[in-house]
């Protein structure tokens, strides 16, 4: 969702996350042979981007 900032500047933010619980309970929480959320009834974030973009005006003499 874009944030409109002072001079035509926009800050754009994406939080991208999910939550794992694995209903056969586990040992220590631990998953076996899988590669990246290891742990059980956890949160885990995918991705999280921040950017701030000033875009062209040419009308107004920025490019």
């Amino acid at each position: 969702m874009p944030t409109q900032l002072p001079g035509g500047a926009t800050l754009n933010y994406l939080f991208d996350g999910y939550y794992g619980y694995d209903f056969n309970h586990p040992l220590g929480r631990v998953q076996y042979l899988r590669a990246y959320d290891v742990l059980s009834n956890a949160f885990s974030v995918n991705q999280a981007d921040v950017v701030l973009a000033l875009d062209p005006d040419v009308a107004n003499g920025r490019r």
